[in-house]
């Protein structure tokens, strides 16, 4: 029995399986990559500070800055910090709209991440946000999107490669 010769692949479905694993390739890449910031969140050391004070300092050439003052025991006794964040805005309403810490609540205590390498550097702002995964997460959406794609440029390169030639 004579084996006829196999037709070569359609050049849309190459390009479909190509595009398929170049996104397979890019989740694998965002779930791999997001596990060290995931891990650095999970592993930093922490402490329990009460919030003194969550407001504006000071209006600055671009904008106003917000100062945030923390109370909060460690191995030398009561510890104090403040830490000053500018928010560029034109009006004072703008600036309480873009500050990152207007949710932390003066007379309230947090749990706040620390630097590993200076313990008496507090990271109020560390956490699950744009800023540490997002970077991630436009490579899953690019992903997902690429391997979408490739799935219908393979199916319609498969399709075209069964019709008779004429």
């Amino acid at each position: 029995m004579a084996l006829l010769p196999r037709s070569p692949a359609h050049p849309l479905r190459t390009a479909g399986k190509v595009m398929l694993f170049s996104g397979v390739f890019f989740v694998g890449v965002a779930m791999l990559g997001a596990w060290k910031p995931y891990y650095q969140l999970q592993q930093a050391p922490r402490i329990r500070a009460k919030v003194l004070k969550n407001d504006i300092g000071y209006k600055t050439a671009s904008g106003w800055a917000f100062q945030l003052q923390l109370s909060y025991l460690s191995d030398l006794g009561e510890q104090r910090t403040q830490l000053t964040t500018p928010v560029p805005a034109v009006t004072e309403d703008e600036a309480r709209r873009k500050y990152r810490g207007a949710a932390i609540v003066v007379g309230q205590e947090y749990d706040f991440p620390v630097d590993p390498d200076d313990p008496t550097r507090v990271l109020p702002f560390l956490g699950y946000n744009w800023r540490t995964f997002g970077q991630y997460l436009i490579s899953a959406i690019g992903g997902f999107i690429a391997f979408g794609v490739g799935m219908y440029l393979a199916k319609q390169g498969q399709a075209l490669q069964k019709k008779p030639q004429i």
